[in-house]
């Protein structure tokens, strides 16, 4: 509860994964819901937690948020094309 959980939802909210209206500070089911999403699409451990990891991405800068999605889909390539030589 409190302004670090609001910090939280306005950045899920900017994002595209905090749905409710408006940021409340406080730490319900859509918070964490929102939380759980986001951590699904940056390929996080889903915990609905703000453990290390997980605040490590959120506290990236814009530029450095694009160089871990970039690397991400680098990485994710490489695993599509291992996978297409174990068939």
């Amino acid at each position: 509860r409190g302004a670090e959980v609001k910090a939280l939802q306005d950045y899920l909210k900017a994002e595209g994964f905090f749905t409710y209206p408006v940021s409340t500070g406080y730490f319900g089911p859509i918070t964490l819901q929102a939380l759980k999403n986001y951590q699904k699409a940056m390929f996080l451990k889903v915990t609905g937690m703000t453990d290390l990891t997980t605040r490590n991405i959120l506290n990236l800068s814009a530029a450095d948020h694009q160089k871990y999605l970039g690397l991400l889909i680098e990485y994710l390539k490489l695993q599509i094309e291992i996978a297409k030589l174990s068939i």
